[in-house]
């Protein structure tokens, strides 16, 4: 509960199930519900453990039939069809208590793909693939700089060769390095 009360959302995306995104801290959250998010407790995910996310634009389609005379379901002929769509990302992660989850981007479904309904839910199911990567993207790359072997420089300040500390500063003068 200390993660989700710590967690300070930065970005929103989605339609009804929502992704809020901390990005001071690299992690997020998938909550259904609004004002009251904090009191489901939902499960803070760290951006560095997402592998990948994808679309998944789903295709229904069930046979129309109608009742004859007697009561019986009978099909058309030629069939009839109607037809469905939703809109989920499927995300995976290395994470110790589960590889993958479903974000559903809209409630229920639309009868056309092409219509308002389903080209938000499309494009709001796009925005969280490409936040989720992106962020994780970012993470690694500054885990990797983090992990490179640093360089000996000379100080412009005292003229000490010294390896710059965390901050980037001379462990001789406290003097900026600049790199």
């Amino acid at each position: 509960m200390a993660e989700v009360e710590a967690f300070s959302v930065s970005r929103t995306l989605g339609l009804d199930e929502k992704v809020m995104i901390d990005e001071g801290r690299g992690s997020f959250v998938v909550v259904s519900g609004g004002r009251n998010w904090k009191s489901t407790n939902p499960d803070v995910i760290p951006l560095s453990q997402v592998t990948g996310a994808q679309v998944d634009f789903d295709e229904s389609r069930s046979e129309e039939t109608y009742l004859d005379d007697e009561g019986n379901r009978r099909s058309y002929v030629p069939p009839r069809y109607s037809y469905s769509y939703s809109s989920r990302v499927e995300v995976n992660v290395n994470n110790p208590w589960f590889d993958s989850f479903s974000i559903d981007v809209a409630s229920g479904s639309t009868s056309m793909p092409h219509s308002l309904e389903s080209e938000q839910a499309r494009s709001a199911a796009q925005e969280i693939c490409s936040a989720l990567t992106t962020e994780r993207e970012r993470i690694h790359e500054e885990a990797e700089a983090s992990r490179a072997p640093k360089t000996a420089m000379t100080c412009p300040h005292c003229g000490a060769t010294t390896i710059p500390d965390a901050s980037g500063c001379c462990e001789y003068c406290g003097g900026a390095m600049g790199a």
